[in-house]
């Protein structure tokens, strides 16, 4: 399926030889569904006995079961997902289309209920939160901030790299920091990462990189998924995926505390009356 994953499976439990099968799959999908274990196994360069376990780590009680899996799943994302190679407006619709389709469908198919969850438990009990990105992840930042402030909450968020910096040492434990970076791994991100560790502020870094390096550093970690492009102008779906996340996280706490939904209800009759003034 080349840029089309079959498999991201983030499980820590994963060993190198597990690691070696999942690209294997994501690679050779064809060879993968149209042979036995045994010339699966030469192929990849493991035993028999590391694939049936990868399957039975990975929720899949027999390799068979796993095998059908990526059969249908191959055959779903050669349905559904086509990439146009040509340069006309047709082309370049329906390749952005595809790499939101695709990028939304599985993060969606393998959001993390419980990573989600602590982020808007944090939020909300948080005294201070700053918030972080570069890049099209601003974008998000922006969002994030100017959801949050309509409730009430205490947001420091500038997109000068340098004021940030400058914000840190004014967190406390009970504070938060959320950064949002596609790769993880920009020196801005691991910059931030390491003085908050310093400073013992939690710290939530939503991101496509299952492996970015920095885990050591991060309180919470929330994986999107995107599509690598053929030709990559800007992060597009990138965007989309942090922007759902900021709006399922909003929504959230929105809905646990019935004084924020009415501090909403309120400003928008606000923002109302003003729009029909005359």
């Amino acid at each position: 399926m080349g840029q089309f994953k079959i498999l991201e499976i983030n499980n820590p439990q994963n060993t190198h030889s597990d690691l070696t099968i999942i690209d294997f799959i994501n690679n050779e999908t064809e060879y993968f569904i149209n042979n036995n274990i045994q010339k699966i196994a030469q192929k990849c360069y493991v035993s028999t006995a590391s694939i049936s376990r990868f399957a039975n780590k990975n929720g899949f009680q027999t390799f068979r079961k796993l095998q059908q899996y990526v059969y249908e799943k191959n055959e779903w994302q050669k349905k559904h997902y086509r990439l146009s190679t040509g340069i006309e407006l047709q082309d370049s619709i329906n390749n952005i289309t595809t790499y939101n389709i695709y990028a939304i469908n599985e993060t969606v198919q393998n959001i993390q209920h419980q990573q989600l969850e602590i982020l808007v438990n944090d939020i909300m009990q948080a005294n201070r939160i700053l918030i972080f990105g570069v890049g099209s992840s601003w974008i998000a930042c922006e969002e994030l901030a100017n959801n949050l402030q309509k409730i009430g909450v205490n947001i420091a968020c500038n997109k000068d790299f340098h004021t940030q910096l400058l914000t840190i040492p004014g967190l406390r434990a009970n504070d938060q920091i959320i950064l949002f970076s596609n790769s993880g791994r920009t020196r801005e991100i691991l910059e931030i990462l390491k003085i908050a560790f310093n400073y013992k502020i939690p710290v939530t870094l939503i991101t496509s990189n299952v492996n970015c390096g920095y885990e050591k550093y991060l309180h919470n970690k929330i994986l999107f998924r995107t599509l690598k492009q053929i030709s990559r102008y800007s992060a597009v779906s990138s965007k989309i995926i942090q922007l759902l996340f900021v709006d399922i996280v909003f929504n959230q706490i929105i809905e646990k505390n019935s004084n924020y939904k009415n501090y909403i209800i309120n400003g928008t009759k606000i923002v109302k009356s003003w729009n029909n003034t005359k």
